[in-house]
C-alpha cells in the first residue's frame, strides 16, 4: 500500500516556530557580549613590591646552601658582618639590588602552602633573602626553583610567583663569592708610602710618593731601582682572593711561616698590612690588617686570604737584590756590527755588508738568513723585553742550572757613541714546569757581573735562534741573497 505523503498543514507550523526563534534571538541578543574566559584577577594579581625602592637599602641578608651571610652600607662601601668582618664587593651587591627592583613578574603558579618546600620557595632549600634600612625591614622574599624562570615566594604570602631570568643562582655564592676580590683597598694611584718587611717583621725599605710614579727612598742612600717598586704595587694591585680561611687553628697553621710583608699607605689616612706565608706551593696565604685615617693601630682580619702565588711574582721586596735594575740588557740595531751565538748546538755568525744589512758570513753554518727574523730579533732587545723575575746571588742558583762555558749564548760587538763593546749573554738549561707553568733559565749578562738573572722561557726564546728561526721561511717574500754576496 502507498506511504501518505504528509500534508503541507503538518510542517509549515514548526518551520514558523524555529523562524520565529531565530529572529528572536538575533534581535534580543546583546551586541556588547564578549565570549567567556578565565578571570584573569585570580591568576595575575599586582605583583608585590618593596616598602621603599632598593636603592634605598642600607642591609642585605641571605640564606644558601653555604651558610648565613650579612651585609651592611658603611661610609667607606658595603661591608660583610656574617660569618665574619671583610670588606663585600659592592658593585656585586648594588647591581643584585638593582635587579630584584626590576624584577619581570609573571604569573601566580601556586597558593598552595603544601608546595613550598616541593617548589623550595620553603625550608632549607630556599634561598632566603632580607633587606632592611636601618632597623626597620624593606622585603623579605624566598627564590626557589629557577631556569629559565624563577619561583618566587614574598614572606607571610602563600602566592608563589613566576619571575623572568635565573635569579636564585645570583644568590647562591660562598663567603669568597661576596667578598671584594682585590686585596687592595684603594687604588694604587692613591697609594703614597710603600714599607716593605723582612720575613722577621723588620723594616727592610720605605718609599714615598708624592704623586704616581714620583718614588723617593725614605733613606736617602738606599740604591733602588724606581721600576721594582712600580712593578711591585702594579701586581699586588692585580693579586685577586681566591680561598679564605676563618678557622683559628688553621690561619696559624697557615702563616706559620713567613716570607715578608708590604705595608701600604694611601692618601685618605687609611693604611693596610699585608703578611704573606712562606712556600713554593701553588698558593700563598696571606693575613691583612688595616688601620683606619687617625688610629694607630692596626686591626687583624678575622680571616686568612689565599692567593696564587704566581699572581705574588716580583710584588714582595725584603733584600737589596730585589731593588736591582730587572732589565738584562738593550740595544737598538744600529749599535750592534757583528753578532755570534749558539741555541741547541745551532752556531752562527752575523756581520754587516756593503749596504750594512746583516748577512750570513760565510765561515758559519749554512742557511738563508731571513731580514724579518733579524727586525725581530733587534725589536725584541730594543723594547727592553729581556727582563728578570729576579736577581740573584751565583750561590743561590740550583745545582744544574747555571750557565757555564758550554752553555747557549748569544753575542754582538757594538759601537755606541764611539766606544766599542762586547756583549755576551748567557742562559744555563731549562728548569722544570713550577706551579704556575713556567719554566725559567738563570741567565748572566757581562754587562751585569756578579748578578744571575731567572728569566721566563719565554723571554729567552726571542734570542735563543737556531737556523729554523734565523733562515726564511715559505710565507717570506724576501729575496734570497746570492752566494757571492756572502761575505768571506
Amino acid at each position: 500500500m502507498p506511504m501518505k505523503l504528509p500534508s503541507i498543514r503538518t510542517w509549515i507550523f514548526p518551520a514558523l516556530l524555529l523562524v520565529g526563534a531565530a529572529v528572536g534571538i538575533l534581535v534580543l541578543w546583546p551586541r556588547d557580549v564578549k565570549p567567556p574566559k578565565i578571570d584573569e584577577s585570580e591568576l595575575r594579581p599586582p605583583p608585590p613590591v618593596p616598602a621603599i625602592p632598593l636603592s634605598g637599602a642600607d642591609r642585605l641578608e641571605v640564606r644558601n646552601r653555604h651558610g648565613e651571610f650579612a651585609f651592611e652600607k658603611r661610609a667607606d662601601g658595603w661591608t660583610m658582618t656574617r660569618p665574619f668582618t671583610a670588606h663585600a664587593n659592592g658593585k656585586l651587591i648594588e647591581g643584585l639590588m638593582e635587579r630584584l627592583g626590576k624584577l619581570d613578574f609573571g604569573i601566580v603558579v601556586s597558593r598552595d602552602p603544601k608546595s613550598h618546600e616541593l617548589e623550595k620557595v620553603a625550608g632549607k632549600l630556599a634561598v632566603e633573602v632580607r633587606l632592611g634600612k636601618g632597623s626597620e625591614p624593606v622585603w623579605h622574599l624566598f627564590l626557589g626553583k629557577s631556569a629559565e624562570f624563577t619561583l618566587l615566594r614574598v614572606a607571610d604570602s602563600a602566592e608563589i610567583w613566576q619571575v623572568r631570568g635565573a635569579v636564585r643562582q645570583q644568590f647562591v655564592r660562598d663567603a669568597v663569592g661576596w667578598m671584594e676580590p682585590e686585596l687592595l683597598a684603594e687604588p694604587v694611584d692613591r697609594v703614597r708610602a710603600v714599607r716593605y718587611l723582612r720575613p722577621d717583621g723588620s723594616l727592610f725599605a720605605e718609599f714615598l710618593q708624592e704623586k704616581p710614579g714620583e718614588l723617593k727612598a725614605a733613606d736617602v742612600g738606599l740604591k733602588f731601582h724606581a721600576g721594582r717598586v712600580t712593578r711591585s704595587l702594579a701586581r699586588l694591585s692585580q693579586v685577586r682572593l681566591h680561598l679564605i680561611e676563618s678557622d683559628p687553628a688553621k690561619m696559624k697553621e697557615l702563616l706559620k711561616t713567613s716570607a715578608g710583608g708590604v705595608e701600604l699607605g694611601y692618601a685618605s689616612g687609611r693604611a693596610q698590612r699585608f703578611r704573606f706565608s712562606a712556600g713554593e706551593g701553588a698558593d700563598t696565604a696571606v693575613m691583612i690588617e688595616e688601620r683606619s685615617p687617625g688610629a694607630e693601630r692596626f686591626q687583624e682580619a678575622s680571616h686568612v686570604a689565599i692567593v696564587h702565588s704566581h699572581m705574588l711574582r716580583e710584588a714582595l721586596l725584603v733584600r737589596p737584590l730585589d731593588l736591582e735594575d730587572p732589565l738584562l740588557y738593550v740595544v737598538k740595531e744600529e749599535a750592534v756590527t757583528d753578532l755570534r751565538g749558539q741555541c741547541e748546538q745551532f752556531t752562527y755568525e752575523l756581520v754587516r755588508d756593503e749596504r750594512r744589512n746583516f748577512t750570513r758570513k760565510a765561515s758559519s753554518q749554512e742557511f738563508a738568513l731571513a731580514r724579518s727574523s733579524v727586525e725581530g730579533f733587534f725589536r725584541f732587545l730594543s723594547g727592553g723585553l729581556l727582563t728578570a723575575v729576579a736577581v740573584l746571588d751565583p750561590s743561590e742558583v740550583p745545582a744544574g742550572f747555571a750557565p757555564g762555558p758550554s752553555s747557549d749564548f748569544v753575542e754582538l760587538d757594538t759601537v755606541v757613541d764611539g766606544k766599542r763593546e762586547t756583549v755576551r749573554v748567557t742562559w744555563g738549561a731549562m728548569t722544570p714546569i713550577d706551579f704556575a707553568g713556567t719554566r725559567y733559565h738563570y741567565v748572566t749578562s757581562s754587562t751585569r757581573p756578579g748578578l744571575v738573572f731567572k728569566v721566563m722561557e719565554k723571554k729567552i726564546m726571542p734570542i735563543c735562534r737556531t737556523k729554523l728561526t734565523w733562515q726564511l721561511k715559505a710565507e717570506d717574500a724576501e729575496y734570497l741573497p746570492s752566494r757571492e754576496r756572502l761575505v768571506r
